[in-house]
């Protein structure tokens, strides 16, 4: 991948939740709500999921210039409440619905023209297998780091056929760990991939 530089404005860093340092990616969805992954808030022995906690337990930062976690022009905000989807368990080996809304205490200030947004009532965006999408956040930018980038990165990977995802996540699959229809499972090429 390459440096995210400015392209996506929405994106927030998941810096620390619960009072445990995290990194994960969200994004900015209106006013003062973050979506990420419920993977992220969960405890450290994946038998649950952390509480937002008092002011300073849980942060995101966004609005950083370049997407780079070192500029000035970067907003800390706490958040208030974690909303983890009803149907995600917390359990080490389980990635459907890995969705949480992360309220924060005050609205971002972005106008709902500048966030994205995908259309219809459905929340539903048209892709093919012959389609190619960009994954763009904050995390490590090899299996050999052993810390995540200060600046956002972003690739663009193919999307893969359920066949192809499950094939490639057999634990999964002959688990019912995943119904790999309602999933949009990309990669393909080595090194390009998100964490």
């Amino acid at each position: 991948g390459a440096e995210a530089g400015g392209r996506f404005p929405w994106i927030v860093h998941v810096g620390q939740v619960g009072g445990v340092p995290v990194t994960c990616t969200g994004q900015l969805i209106g006013g003062r709500w973050v979506l990420s992954a419920a993977h992220c808030v969960l405890t450290s022995d994946k038998s649950g999921f952390r509480e937002a906690g008092p002011p300073g337990s849980t942060l995101v930062t966004f609005g950083c210039a370049g997407a780079d976690l070192t500029s000035a022009s970067c907003r800390t905000v706490n958040v208030v409440r974690i909303v983890v989807h009803p149907c995600y368990t917390a359990a080490p080996n389980h990635d459907h619905d890995d969705l949480v809304l992360l309220e924060m205490e005050e609205d971002a200030g972005f106008a709902a023209a500048d966030l994205p947004w995908v259309g219809g009532l459905n929340g539903t965006v048209e892709v093919t297998n012959a389609s190619n999408v960009t994954l763009a956040g904050y995390g490590l930018t090899s299996n050999a780091a052993t810390q995540p980038s200060a600046k956002a990165m972003a690739v663009t990977v193919g999307v893969a056929s359920a066949a192809a995802c499950a094939a490639a996540n057999p634990y999964a699959d002959t688990n019912g760990l995943m119904n790999f229809s309602n999933v949009l499972c990309t990669g393909g090429v080595a090194g390009r991939d998100s964490c």
